[in-house]
């Protein structure tokens, strides 16, 4: 195994420099990742002289075959993987967090599993705002997908959700978090047998501590007055 960050830079003339940087893990499969990933982005950008030598040793050496036509749901779901295990990795968790927010808003229901739930309760934890603000954008994303009202009930997403409206010492980060809480709840009403008694109490703890600010405790007042 090794870990590996990946930094594009597009330069004033529209040509791209790439960066690879072993951060920890395996050196040899690091080298071998970067031969691999520098002749496959040669043969797909570089001028054609280059492009074409790029593509002999790329087969040769390794016989890997292009992707061909849309990707399927499973690999989408492989896709998913990498992110996944950058979640509780101390150092990664803000780039994971930003990548499934990026994701969510691209394909939500892709989100939509037990694993990738678990995952992002990892990072509902964190008050660090590089990983806590991004976590609760994702978090207000899936709210609104249809297919991931059963897995907050589920994973007792709904209860850490409010939980963490508490901790979070940016405001940013209690606003969007409460918005998410607030609109996952209208979205599981269904699913909770309301009225949810320890929802409710819970509900009132939050909203009684000073470090929340107006527009979280009315957003927080919409879920104890919504039918």
């Amino acid at each position: 195994m090794s870990i590996v960050k990946i930094r594009i830079y597009r330069q004033e003339d529209d040509t791209y420099d790439v960066e690879f940087q072993r951060r920890s893990g395996d050196a040899v499969t690091f080298n071998r990742s970067y031969d691999m990933t520098s002749k496959f982005l040669m043969q797909r950008f570089c001028p054609l002289d280059f492009a074409g030598q790029a593509q002999e040793d790329f087969s040769d050496g390794f016989n890997i075959p292009l992707p061909i036509g849309s990707p399927t749901s499973d690999s989408r779901e492989e896709d998913m993987l990498p992110l996944l295990d950058m979640a509780t990795m101390n150092g990664l968790q803000a780039e994971a967090a930003m990548g499934l927010a990026r994701k969510a808003k691209e394909e939500p229901e892709v989100l939509c599993t037990e694993a990738v739930f678990k995952e992002v309760q990892q990072l509902l934890g964190e008050t660090n705002t590089d990983v806590a603000y991004p976590t609760a954008c994702l978090l207000w994303t899936l709210a609104g997908c249809a297919k991931a009202v059963g897995f907050f009930v589920a994973t007792g997403m709904l209860p850490l959700m409010i939980s963490q409206v508490q901790r979070q010492p940016a405001q940013l980060v209690q606003k969007t978090l409460a918005q998410a809480v607030n609109l996952a709840t209208k979205q599981c009403a269904g699913q909770l047998n309301r009225p949810n008694a320890a929802l409710v109490e819970q509900l009132n703890t939050v909203m009684q501590e000073r470090g929340i600010h107006d527009e979280v405790y009315h957003t927080l007042q919409e879920v104890l007055e919504a039918p």
